[in-house]
């Protein structure tokens, strides 16, 4: 994995625009396009998800993230946590960004943090971690 690659003191940035229908989104919105806080995709209540961490491991379904595991054409979503309310879109910015190879950019960047604004193609909006 990505991770493997980078070493100590290093960091990684993950695109939180999305691409096209958002099947690679590893951004951390979570909440719908409605305001709603999603549900974590590994909790069962209020609803019991059809898509799980253990079911889809390389889908990104970590805490309650919007993610996209079944390719929706509408894009990311989530299981909310209104019980009325199954899932629902999320209101992720459409990346201007054209590199199709990966949306994880990888740097070896030792002691420093960056946030880089905006989702287009100059300067695409980054979450920066450490590694």
């Amino acid at each position: 994995p990505a991770m493997d690659m980078l070493g100590p003191g290093s960091h990684f940035y993950l695109m939180e625009c999305k691409r096209g229908i958002g099947t690679d989104y590893r951004g951390t919105e979570a909440k719908t396009q409605r305001g709603i806080p999603c549900q974590k995709w590994a909790e069962k209540i209020p609803h019991k998800p059809n898509y799980t961490p253990e079911k889809h491991p390389n889908a990104g379904l970590e805490e309650n993230y919007c993610r996209n595991p079944d390719g929706d054409e509408s894009g990311p979503w989530c299981y909310t946590t209104d019980p009325a309310t199954r899932f629902d879109y999320c209101a992720i910015p459409e990346s201007a960004h054209t590199d199709t190879n990966s949306s994880l950019q990888v740097k070896h960047i030792p002691k420093a943090l960056l946030i880089w604004p905006g989702c287009n193609a100059e300067s695409s909006e980054f979450l920066s971690l450490l590694a």
